[in-house]
């Protein structure tokens, strides 16, 4: 088993209590990475071994590790992953053939502080962002107060930046935090890369090119090599074929990031993404782009008969039938979508059988809606009776008066369509019951704040950050995430879910939790100082990592 531990600890509920920051001496970087390959199927690495004795705090610094050893650690410069090193886990450990990352050291090394031990952080404050120069201002709150220091980057790699504190009266002493080099915005990069660079040469931009081409960062890789051959033509001119490299990894990653996007339930944005020169990708990626397509066309096309034909067997209901179903086939109408088509199999594949009753049509419809795929349901009597238990059901979870819901459960024991097996499937369908808090004007897209009252009676206000083209019907995973001592969940929404940047489809936050499709949960869950968690001395992480 391998435990991955990053700049932050990365799991479904997390506590966002300051973690260790990799601390990496030149001795250890310079080391043969090797690749571990686990007994259940795991591979960890590339990267540096070591083995150690303990997981406490002071695992994180070079020695203290006396004892016996059976916690192995592979070191990739951004993140330390752990395993247990007996021969019942390990299958085999072998060297590296991967090729060693470009790395570029910036000036900030010569200036970065040596000596000094990093205070308690109690809260971040705040965090600037990046100059031209890879500096900015890191401000917390310690023991004594808050503490501003000055950071800067000093060492640059595809996977990673290295940020130390700057020699900077009176506060300042050794601290180094690791950043995934993704997590700082394109036009920040460029700066502090063209800044650390002699961009009046050749050889800085066939660097630049080769920087952005291991970091998958291929858009700017396509714009930097364009723009270095039309800087230095003769120079270059045999390195044209990077254009038509830099097009084709572009166009695959494109295609990759619109299955993501497809598979999470953004499939406006799946759409917008598609509009790229596809003959750029290899022949079996075209084939399948093209099959994505497709599916996407037929499933709009499905969406468009289940419509027409529920709206035409419904019109030919009696009038007082019509009026008990109009609801529901209305609600069907606003809320089928790629996620739900499904529901409706059976409809689509019996609507044409003649043979059977349009009552029955109406009823598959019906209980496909609200009791999901194969419910088969072509009864009726029973389809009308699940519209009113579901909103008997409703009325039950949201309603927590116990003499009321006495009365519904009575209620629901006289219909015929409140059967155990029923309504199991019809929970796993049901959409939430509680509406939530209108949005702020002021606060992104998405983000509601609501509060709940605990049985003590204090009252907890907790964020909720809904992914782009949320759909209520469709199931998300989610994200709990715990703010640390004196931190406001903003943070943490803003750590999971990224800020707010325009879009074709209006302003939406596009970080790693919204890209992939995650609802966030952030409570405000520390009622009192007697319940607020201690944090590690001197330890802490940058909040706009973003997740690996």
């Amino acid at each position: 088993m391998g435990l991955v531990m990053h700049n932050q600890i990365s799991c479904v509920v997390r506590l966002s209590t300051f973690t260790a920051v990799l601390c990496a001496c030149p001795a250890l970087m310079a080391q043969q990475e090797s690749i571990i390959d686990l007994r259940n199927g795991m591979r960890l690495g590339p990267g540096i071994t070591l083995e150690i004795g303990t997981l406490s705090t002071d695992s994180f610094q070079q020695g203290d590790n006396s004892g016996s050893k059976s916690i192995g650690v592979v070191e990739d410069g951004l993140r330390r992953t752990y395993h247990n090193i007996k021969p019942q886990n390990v299958l085999n450990v072998q060297p590296s053939d991967a090729p060693r990352f470009t790395q570029i050291e910036l000036p900030n090394l010569d200036e970065r502080e040596r000596v000094g031990d990093a205070p308690e952080v109690r809260a971040i404050l705040g965090v600037t962002q990046f100059s031209q120069y890879g500096r900015r201002i890191f401000s917390f709150m310690s023991p004594r107060g808050q503490v501003d220091v000055v950071q800067g980057i000093t060492l640059l790699t595809p996977k990673f930046a290295k940020v130390e504190v700057l020699r900077a009266e009176p506060d300042s002493f050794v601290w180094d935090q690791r950043i995934a080099i993704s997590s700082i915005p394109a036009e920040q990069l460029k700066a502090i890369l063209h800044q650390a660079l002699d961009m009046k040469q050749a050889g800085s931009w066939l660097q630049l090119t080769a920087f952005y081409l291991e970091a998958e960062r291929y858009k700017e890789a396509h714009d930097t090599i364009s723009e270095a051959l039309r800087l230095f033509p003769t120079e270059l001119a045999d390195r044209q074929g990077l254009i038509e490299m830099t097009q084709q990894r572009l166009a695959t990653q494109l295609f990759d990031e619109i299955k993501l996007r497809k598979n999470a339930g953004q499939y406006a944005l799946a759409g917008q993404l598609t509009d790229f020169p596809s003959n750029s990708l290899p022949i079996e990626t075209q084939v399948k782009l093209q099959q994505e397509v497709e599916t996407i066309k037929q499933q709009v096309l499905a969406i468009t008969q289940v419509n027409a034909a529920l709206q035409e067997a419904v019109a030919k209901l009696p009038a007082d039938d019509q009026q008990l179903v109009a609801a529901i086939a209305q609600e069907i109408s606003d809320e089928i979508s790629f996620d739900t088509a499904v529901r409706f199999a059976d409809f689509q594949r019996l609507r044409a059988d003649a043979s059977i009753p349009n009552e029955n049509l109406v009823s598959l419809a019906i209980g496909g809606w609200l009791l999901g795929v194969d419910a088969g349901i072509q009864n009726f009597a029973v389809a009308k009776s699940l519209i009113r238990v579901r909103a008997l059901v409703r009325e039950y979870l949201s309603d927590a008066d116990q003499l009321r819901r006495q009365t519904l459960l009575e209620q629901l024991a006289s219909e015929e369509g409140a059967q155990a097996p029923l309504l199991a499937k019809m929970l796993a369908t049901l959409k939430p019951v509680k509406a939530l808090s209108p949005e702020v004007e002021a606060d992104p897209p998405g983000l509601h704040r609501q509060s709940v009252t605990t049985a003590a009676g204090d009252v907890v206000n907790y964020l909720i950050q809904l992914p782009p083209e949320y759909d209520p019907n469709r199931k998300y995973p989610c994200v709990l995430a715990l703010p640390g001592t004196d931190e406001p969940p903003d943070i943490e929404i803003q750590y999971w879910c990224g800020v707010s940047v325009p879009t074709p489809f209006g302003d939406k936050r596009m970080g790693e939790a919204s890209r992939f499709g995650y609802i966030v949960v952030a409570p405000d869950w520390m009622q009192s100082s007697a319940t607020r968690v201690s944090v590690h001395r001197g330890r802490t992480r940058s909040h706009f990592d973003r997740v690996s």
